[in-house]
């Protein structure tokens, strides 16, 4: 870091150009004829937690530039008109629009080499079948151009390992930024799955299975997809709840560490270790039982305050005995709420981040850049999120915090807790 930079500085009622220095000392008062109430800095609600670099296993491609991807997504684009949707509801689209290139075909591949480009100018042109990889391939690969974190998940029956024909179906999970969580889709039937109108991922799926309340879900199939099938949606949805209850035993991601391809394999109702696959070899399988070496969290933003200024020892502790004199010269050497903001991410594809304070304008700040910021009396906010280069927002990091002093902070609960109730109370 420079010694001087030029930096936003952010307050409550504008931004304005400043030159700003981190310091390691500070001004303190040498009056010491009255005791000054101590004003503490309270953090009072955070979603600003660490940013594991977990998703650098999945093996996304390095770049959403890559020929194939553009040559994808360009493809695609010309065929859709539903690419400013939002969120949801162009991941369900998609999902049916894929659905709808071909029908289900267990046991036919596409054109041996072809990527997924190619399979679909060969749809396209010739009435086909294939099989449920080459839906959620297609559906993978498609999300991937248009800047979605997306993976191919493979599930199993418990009895996977010498089971016949069927012992295993494929679908994708797709990190949502506006639900933050992964989320479930199946391209073959294009059928998603919602608790409370909330998407669910397929391992909270078998959570509700295994506490005999999957009942409580919702499935939902696409309505172009329903009409092809010529049945009713009651009927089609009890035959999709049929065919996924066999597909709880395991769950499968394919990841690369360390150079190492592998195939990560969530273990749920099948507690039991294999290494064949309906008889045949299964390589590189690797068994886990916590859901969070498989779930984690992925387009996240941790916003990093660091003090402006930092008070010299001894500023601090120059005539402090007793507990009772640094109690009374706090006060004077207290944190004061200047800092220096940076941020770090989990970020596949990162461009910058955007952060603002209470209600000011955002600013834009590029990797290892920063900005400055005073927080002001009372309660202030802190909001910040990353931006990938498909300009994909992710989920935004909100921090709300006080500053003042005990009595302050009570009085700002009180006035919390009465609007609270009188909210409550016109429900």
């Amino acid at each position: 870091m420079k010694n001087f930079f030029i930096a936003i500085l952010l307050t409550s009622t504008s931004i304005s150009l400043t030159f700003a220095k981190p310091s390691t000392t500070s001004s303190v008062a040498t009056d010491n004829s009255a005791q000054l109430p101590l004003k503490k800095i309270i953090v009072v609600e955070s979603n600003n937690v660490y940013t594991s670099g977990k998703y650098k296993k999945l093996g996304l491609p390095k770049s959403l530039f890559e020929p194939q991807l553009l040559q994808l997504k360009d493809f695609v684009s010309r065929r859709i008109s539903f690419a400013n949707a939002p969120e949801t509801e162009f991941l369900y689209k998609m999902m049916e629009w894929v659905s709808m290139r071909w029908e289900h075909h267990g046991n036919i591949a596409p054109p041996a080499g072809y990527s997924t480009f190619q399979i679909l100018q060969y749809a396209e042109k010739n009435k086909v079948q294939f099989r449920c990889q080459d839906y959620a391939q297609t559906l993978n690969d498609i999300l991937l151009s248009y800047g979605f974190v997306s993976r191919v998940i493979g599930l199993q029956t418990s009895d996977v390992a010498y089971s016949t024909i069927g012992g295993g179906h494929v679908a994708v999970e797709v990190w949502s930024n506006t639900q933050s969580k992964w989320i479930y889709l199946d391209p073959q039937w294009a059928v998603y799955a919602t608790l409370n109108t909330t998407p669910l991922n397929f391992a909270e799926l078998a959570k509700l299975h295994q506490r005999d309340s999957l009942q409580y879900a919702n499935f939902h199939v696409m309505p172009k997809v329903l009409q092809r099938s010529t049945q009713d949606s009651a009927t089609y949805m009890k035959e999709y709840y049929s065919f996924v209850t066999n597909y709880f035993g395991s769950m499968q991601v394919a990841i690369n560490r360390n150079g190492l391809p592998q195939t990560l394999t969530l273990q749920m109702e099948n507690k039991q270790q294999y290494l064949t696959f309906q008889g045949l070899p299964a390589n590189n399988v690797v068994f886990t039982s916590h859901h969070s070496d498989v779930y984690f969290d992925i387009n996240r933003c941790t916003v990093l305050l660091s003090y402006m200024n930092n008070p010299a020892w001894n500023e601090v502790f120059d005539d402090v005995q007793t507990p009772d004199d640094y109690r009374k010269r706090l006060p004077k050497v207290a944190a004061k709420p200047e800092f220096a903001i940076s941020c770090d991410n989990s970020m596949p594809w990162f461009s910058y981040y955007m952060v603002r304070l209470n209600n000011n304008a955002w600013v834009k700040l590029g990797d290892s850049s920063y900005t400055t910021c005073s927080l002001q009396a009372g309660i202030n906010t802190i909001d910040a999120y990353c931006v990938n280069k498909a300009n994909r927002e992710g989920t935004h990091t909100i921090m709300r915090i006080f500053y003042g002093t005990d009595a302050e902070y009570q009085q700002f609960q009180t006035i919390g807790k009465l609007e609270r109730r009188k909210e409550n109370s016109s429900k």
